[in-house]
């Protein structure tokens, strides 16, 4: 179908930060939102009322902008960027501040619409390289893909399925090390094509509303994701019990069998923290209810789980059984609270209890009626929310519910084509004051299966329905990436894969690559054979429980970096580009990651196979388990049998880790040790801690510090700040741990006072203990609020 374009402009007009460009076929504006950031609006059937449920921001600071004007063009200059409109006909173009281009629309269609859909068509360079657009089972650089973006229960995806559970229409491109990303707010069912149809151009287009989208210009990947995560809301801090590993399958019941599994646990010496209950808790698989024959005393479980440390999480699903004395059935037609058709009779599908209606989140009175139905769950002291099935989806032929049912979105109808993509992100608005509500101070923990732009303000993302093989095990790295780069940190996997059964390998080589996964959570379906970390004997179990207990020992720093994505967006797991964009080599790389900016996993992915190739970009790297030393950039072949999976720390390195513990709250985290890697120059690193389940930390009760290391060849100097906030740790002392040390210090100093060493590694509390065999230094100093200055004299 033909579209029809803007033409030429005919009038420009300026309010504010807002640049009216009247054109000859449709009104146009610019709001200029900061030096970086450009909103472009076309609404060529008239601006309807500004709404979005993604985008939060609204005060934004007035920008500085200057324009010129003649007849051929109108330029918008701010500090950092120039923003051309040519007049004949009307084209967009963006270019740095000394005049390089970034970004511009194709030069024979630019912005179009018909009856159907607005349509942008953007040049397309050669060199560009697209990342992003939320949930994709593709490879990392999505260059020549078209994707859609419409929520889909995906059971059973494989690579290049598309579309899937999650639609978040954002995306970053880079191109000779300058980054630059574009937010298509619509929430319709929308299409990118990166490609796909022409090497000379790509476009995004929706099915209705406008064409709404953000320029956010870098030119650094993380400017990019600081500022989309500025615009749709940070990503909330969890509770650190929820960065610990979590047990779940498709079902556990009765209660007797939650206990027995929570009890090998402990008595196998395998860290979990948190264990699910699927639909089998419910009474007839009624939501908001508990089954009386398999749950009897829901209270008791939770609190026998609690003396274990264990967390219960449940799932809820958006179906409310249509059945006469079901209370939340009875409120929700009595309150008009469900979806309804045209005719104006509620819209019935079919889920897990049979006929079901389906509440309008759209509505904030229906989310604040769904968040006083969870007070069944949180006086049983259940501890997390699991939203699943809301795509929404559907049993039977009927998919999802029918795209003109009616909702009501600030006291207008709209059709549910509107709000398919945002049901999710407004269930867990809902679900979100649940937690307001009824747990006040606590913080709360929401995992769900479907999202849109800014379902990070609400909830962790986990990939939906995967699959035991060793396709889905290479699968979820690219698939995570690209999640974590369309402001999603908290995001995981099914580990050993949902669909089918894992061989012993591939269970012991997911759980290495999960270790180091945001979410780290152990799920199977129904009929498949039991994949906890022991069923396949005392080898794997115990590899398997040697990596979780690695992930228990970096929490402090895990945690770091969650309350970094907390103020920035940055992502957790993070492609190689993210930290290295000048190197090419890096821009299509799925098969390894940085955890931070510090530690390098390359998880092996294939069957069968005991060693890889890993690449090792820019600077010096230390292999983990051996303390080799490798120079970067290269590529390099690393053994890697079963019980073994390469990683790599940056030189340069910090890292806080813990005790080992098999839940979060076991022990106190008492000594704190700093692991360093420094062959000489300076590292730094800032610490973060505070209560871990409370919102106490935004009052200032929280402890942050900063610790730097200097190294020369005669000396080592370890340098801690002032602790700042109101939090103080439990512990007693710090272990500052030293790698890399190639003879035995002649002196250690605390503060010019003398430390003594002491024989055993066990002994030390305060002092300093050398291993010439390791070539590691442990210095032990007390936990004090005041700053100190270690002095290690090597020569």
């Amino acid at each position: 179908m033909a579209y029809e374009l803007l033409g030429t402009v005919m009038e420009v007009e300026r309010e504010g930060n807002v640049i009216n460009i009247t054109c000859e076929n449709a009104p146009l504006r610019l709001y200029i939102l900061g030096s970086r950031l450009v909103r472009v609006r076309l609404a060529p059937f008239g601006f309807s009322v500004d709404h979005s449920w993604a985008v939060v921001k609204e005060d934004w600071p007035e920008t500085n902008f200057s324009i010129e004007e003649d007849e051929e063009t109108l330029e918008i200059h701010t500090r950092e960027l120039k923003v051309m409109v040519r007049k004949k006909p009307c084209r967009i173009a963006f270019y740095d501040r000394n005049g390089r281009l970034i970004n511009s629309d194709y030069e024979p269609l630019g912005m179009g619409w018909n009856v159907n859909c607005v349509k942008c068509w953007k040049r397309m360079p050669r060199d560009e390289h697209y990342y992003g657009f939320g949930e994709k089972a593709l490879p990392l650089d999505r260059r020549r893909r078209r994707m859609e973006m419409w929520n889909t229960d995906a059971y059973g995806y494989r690579t290049g399925t598309d579309p899937l559970y999650v639609s978040v229409p954002f995306f970053i491109a880079i191109r000779k090390g300058i980054a630059y990303g574009i937010f298509f707010d619509n929430t319709y069912r929308s299409i990118f094509d990166m490609g796909s149809s022409s090497e000379d151009y790509y476009s995004f287009e929706a099915e209705g509303g406008e064409l709404n989208y953000y320029f956010i210009y870098g030119p650094s990947i993380k400017d990019v994701i600081d500022k989309y995560t500025e615009l749709t809301g940070r990503p909330f801090l969890p509770p650190l019990w929820a960065l610990g590993h979590q047990q779940c399958r498709y079902s556990y019941y009765p209660a007797e069998n939650v206990l027995k599994l929570a009890k090998r646990y402990r008595e196998r010496d395998i860290p979990c923290d948190v264990i699910y209950l699927d639909i089998d808790y419910m009474d007839s698989y009624k939501i908001f209810t508990w089954s009386n024959v398999r749950f009897p005393d829901p209270r008791k479980l939770t609190d026998e789980l609690g003396r274990m440390g264990f967390k219960l999480v449940t799932i809820i699903d958006p179906g409310v059984k249509a059945e006469s004395g079901y209370k939340p059935f009875i409120e929700g037609v009595k309150g008009g609270y469900f979806c309804r058709r045209p005719n104006g009779e509620i819209f019935f599908g079919r889920l897990w209890p049979g006929t079901c209606a389906f509440p309008d989140f759209a509505r904030e009175d229906v989310r604040d009626w769904w968040a006083s139905l969870h007070e069944i769950l949180f006086r049983e002291g259940v501890s997390g929310i699991w939203n699943d099935m809301n795509e929404p989806a559907l049993l039977g032929e009927q998919r999802t519910i029918e795209r003109d049912v009616i909702h009501i979105e600030d006291g207008k109808e709209v059709a549910h084509a509107k709000i398919h993509n945002v049901y999710a992100l407004l269930e867990a608005m809902g679900t979100f004051k649940a937690f307001r509500k009824f747990r006040k101070n606590m913080r709360h923990f929401i995992l769900s299966r479907s999202g849109y732009a800014g379902i990070q303000r609400y909830a962790a993302v986990w990939t939906g329905d995967n699959t035991s093989n060793w396709e889905h095990l290479w699968l979820q790295i690219p698939m995570l990436l690209g999640m974590g780069l369309s402001g999603m940190p908290f995001i995981g996997a099914d580990v050993g894969g949902f669909i089918g059964s894992p061989t012993p390998e591939l269970l012991v080589r997911w759980y290495q690559l999960a270790a180091f996964i945001p979410l780290c959570r152990n799920h199977t379906s129904r009929g498949t054979f039991d994949q906890e970390p022991w069923v396949y004997g005392e080898y794997y179990e115990s590899i398997i429980r040697r990596y979780l207990k690695l992930r228990y020992r970096l929490l402090p720093y895990l945690y770091v970096l969650f309350k970094e994505a907390s103020e920035k967006g940055y992502p957790i797991m993070r492609p190689l580009l993210f930290e290295y964009q000048d190197d090419p080599n890096t821009y299509t790389i799925d098969d390894e990651f940085l955890i931070g900016e510090n530690l390098l996993i390359a998880p092996v992915l294939k069957e069968g196979c005991d060693k890889r190739l890993v690449y090792l970009p820019k600077g010096t790297w230390v292999d983990y388990w051996t303390h080799k030393v490798y120079e970067g950039p290269t590529y390099v072949s690393i053994e890697a049998p079963l019980d073994k999976m390469p990683i790599f720390v940056k030189n340069g390195s910090i890292i806080p880790m813990q005790p080992e513990m098999n839940y979060v709250g076991e022990r106190d985290p008492d000594p704190l040790t700093l692991d360093i890697y420094l062959l000489s120059g300076e590292a730094s690193f800032t610490l973060y801690e505070d209560d871990g389940v409370t919102l106490d930390y935004v009052k200032g009760i929280y402890y942050e510090r900063e610790f730097r290391c200097r190294r020369t060849e005669d000396v080592i100097e370890l340098e801690a700040s002032e602790a700042r906030g109101k939090y103080v740790p439990s512990r007693k002392s710090l272990v500052f741990k030293v790698n890399l040390v190639s003879s035995k210090p002649k002196s250690v100093l605390l503060n010019n006072k003398i430390l003594k060493a002491v024989s055993s590694l066990g002994d030390l509390k305060e002092g300093w203990h050398y291993d010439p065999n390791r070539n590691i230094l442990h210095v032990a100093v007390p936990e004090k609020k005041r700053g100190f200055l270690v002095r290690i004299k090597l020569h």
